[in-house]
């Protein structure tokens, strides 16, 4: 395993082709999916595709890790740092597995990949952004040192834009 950069408890790599049952598991998920905007996957053969074509690597150096406990080496879910050429920035975000909520990894992700950004590879602004409704991640952003900057509504959802500078 290639670790990019490692926490007391997670693991974080870039995610391969190998990765697409987990991908799968995860993104397939109703509840997982509920504030992404996004319909769960279908198939695991579009976990395939989505990490065949995953090109944010090659094109940018970083991208969303897969998450790995390091106790266990269990994959428990997607995180990482996003470059959005379309709104020219960063973006932090990610998705566990339920089994893995409420137990601080979130948090522990975020502090990473902020640290890791600003640190390594010498990002200095990143933005969150999360649906409304989604208090988990508003308080995970919040947490983290993030400051509300604004909203919009998107496909009927008021989307929260969250930011910290290094």
């Amino acid at each position: 395993m290639n670790t990019i950069f490692s926490t007391n408890r997670l693991l974080f790599r870039q995610l391969t082709v190998d990765d697409a049952p987990n991908v799968f598991e995860l993104n397939s998920n109703a509840l997982v999916m509920k504030y992404t905007g996004q319909p769960p996957m279908q198939s695991i053969d579009e976990a395939v595709n989505f990490l065949t074509h995953y090109s944010d690597y090659k094109a940018y150096g970083y991208g969303r890790w897969a998450c790995i406990l390091k106790d266990t080496n269990e994959f428990i879910g997607v995180f990482g740092l996003r470059f959005l050429p379309n709104e020219n920035h960063v973006d932090i975000g990610g998705l566990f597995k339920p089994a893995y909520w409420n137990k601080g990894y979130a948090k522990e992700a975020a502090e990473a990949c902020i640290s890791y950004g600003f640190d390594i590879l010498q990002i200095n602004k990143i933005h969150g952004k999360c649906a409304e409704a989604n208090t988990p991640s508003i308080k995970i952003m919040e947490s983290v040192g993030m400051v509300y900057q604004n909203d919009y509504v998107k496909n009927g959802t008021r989307v929260l834009c969250y930011t910290i500078y290094k």
